[in-house]
């Protein structure tokens, strides 16, 4: 129902998205590795962990949101993948060379942490 909303928003996805209504618990790992990002919301822990999980296993950098709202609030975890790169800016229109992120911690190390025990968060 809401996929041509969103092919309307960007032409470019047609065609190449996926908007599945099904559960989660009925599609196989694999299902998610054909997709260059995977946008997910109401998940729960398991189920997030399951398909970075699956994610992982490309040998290509997969990006993994994961967003929910609670009322007014809201609030998204991004995974960018192992092979995610970025430059940082320098200056006035000057880049840094291309970074790694180093430690790449996956989205399923992150959701075993316990909130109150990450530190440096600000």
């Amino acid at each position: 129902a809401i996929q041509p909303k969103v092919e309307e928003l960007n032409p470019l996805l047609s065609g190449r998205n996926s908007i599945e209504e099904r559960p989660i618990a009925s599609l196989p790992d694999d299902f998610f590795v054909q997709f260059d990002a995977v946008v997910a919301s109401r998940l729960t822990v398991a189920e997030a962990k399951r398909i970075s999980l699956s994610l992982q296993k490309s040998e290509e950098g997969k990006l993994f949101i994961v967003t929910d709202t609670f009322g007014f609030d809201g609030c998204a975890h991004l995974d960018f993948g192992n092979s995610h790169t970025y430059r940082r800016e320098i200056g006035k229109d000057k880049l840094s060379d291309l970074l790694k992120i180093e430690p790449y911690i996956t989205m399923s190390d992150m959701l075993d942490v316990p909130l109150e025990g990450v530190k440096g968060r600000w």
